[in-house]
């Protein structure tokens, strides 16, 4: 009768000490999925950075474009004008 109840209670330990185990695990996998999750945010911030001042920089090499026409144009005028003078 003993050895019975020492064996149900060394299988119930056993049972506990599973489930301590697969809780643990599943803790460590909740905080990997986590760190995942935050290493991807991290990365589309940082993605969405970039593209933002790739946007910012193509906006001035734009602006600068623009501003070089307009130079040239007006140089243009000048010239003109200064043959119809002539």
């Amino acid at each position: 009768m003993m050895e019975e109840e020492e064996e149900e209670e060394e299988e119930e330990e056993e049972k506990e000490e599973e489930e301590e185990e697969e809780e643990v695990e599943e803790e460590e996998e909740e905080e990997e999925e986590e760190e995942e999750e935050e290493e991807e945010e991290e990365e589309e911030e940082e993605e969405e950075e970039e593209e933002e001042e790739e946007e910012e920089v193509e906006e001035e090499e734009e602006e600068e474009e623009e501003e070089e026409e307009e130079e040239e144009e007006e140089e243009v005028e000048e010239e003109e004008e200064s043959w119809e003078k002539k």
